[in-house]
């Protein structure tokens, strides 16, 4: 499996989802109505304990949902859900996969 986003436990970095060629010329994501949630492979919400609290975001251009990732249990792959809803009132979903890395000596 190839993982959209890998990391070690220590790391603790922003990954985002492009919904740009979701949106329509002038559309933009709603900050305040989109957000980003972490599941388990057992399909636990494990939001709280991998997403830094209060670090979603967009990007510039407003057509990227970004947020912060940090621990997570070694060689575990979880599924991060964006959900956004546009300017246009229009909702998207897109999940992507991380895999949290063996550490190295």
């Amino acid at each position: 499996m190839i993982a959209d986003f890998e990391k070690y436990t220590y790391e603790k970095y922003a990954v985002e989802c492009d919904f740009s060629n979701n949106l329509a010329t002038g559309e933009t994501i709603t900050l305040a109505s989109s957000t980003v949630t972490i599941f388990d492979s057992d399909g636990e919400d494990v939001t709280s304990t991998l997403l830094v609290e209060d670090s979603t975001q967009l990007d510039s251009t407003s057509k990227k949902l970004q947020a912060k990732v940090q621990a997570g249990t070694i060689d575990a792959i979880y599924t991060v859900k964006f959900k956004i809803i546009t300017s246009a009132e229009n909702q998207f979903q897109e999940d992507k996969t991380l895999y949290i890395k063996y550490e190295t000596s």
